[in-house]
């Protein structure tokens, strides 16, 4: 199961609001494939 292994940690912050908020939307995507792998049933596109 891959579900949630990819999450915004504080960690990853630059201290740049507008690259750490690039960041935070490509991890979004990347978390919604990953739920789209593991249920490609559920229509998250």
């Amino acid at each position: 199961m891959i579900v949630g292994l990819t999450q915004w940690r504080s960690e990853y912050s630059l201290g740049i609001d507008e690259i750490d908020s690039q960041h935070k939307g490509l991890i979004s995507c990347i978390s919604s494939l990953e739920k789209s792998i593991e249920d490609p049933d559920e229509k998250q596109r």
